[in-house]
């Protein structure tokens, strides 16, 4: 597969093949690259959003705020636990933009500090509508 390959017609079919998916990711990753869009990929054992959430915060450290675009509780409750009080991280999802200072504000520190696991979901879909909205 290369930019030159036909896009298939049935994208579930196509993207159901392990391979088929990889060498597309391979390569959107190399035509981002090659307009200075940085790339890092998961990989076969690697977690994406451990990954997003790493680079947003080392982009913190040379950025004054950064923005991770994602539709993910997983993401949102990373972010939540590991972002300091006063980091300027947001996160914009389909419906809105959050700021993970406000929404760690709202929902408590014991709340996040707790150890980000699935646990949390549940917590998290009951409480935080007061974030998007307060």
């Amino acid at each position: 597969m290369d930019e030159e390959t036909p896009v298939p017609t049935n994208k579930s079919a196509f993207l159901s093949n392990k391979q088929n998916k990889q060498k597309l990711i391979k390569v959107l990753g190399e035509r981002l690259e090659r307009v200075d869009i940085s790339v890092e990929h998961a990989g076969e054992e690697g977690d994406a959003d451990v990954i997003i959430v790493r680079k947003a915060l080392d982009l913190l450290k040379v950025q004054d705020h950064v923005l991770v675009i994602a539709d993910d509780t997983d993401v949102l409750i990373l972010l939540l636990y590991h972002a300091g009080y006063n980091d300027s991280l947001f996160m914009e999802t389909k419906v809105q933009i959050i700021s993970i200072k406000v929404a760690k504000e709202v929902l408590g520190r014991e709340l996040c500090i707790v150890s980000p696991v699935r646990s949390c979901h549940v917590r998290l879909r009951h409480n935080i509508s007061s974030v998007w909205h307060g």
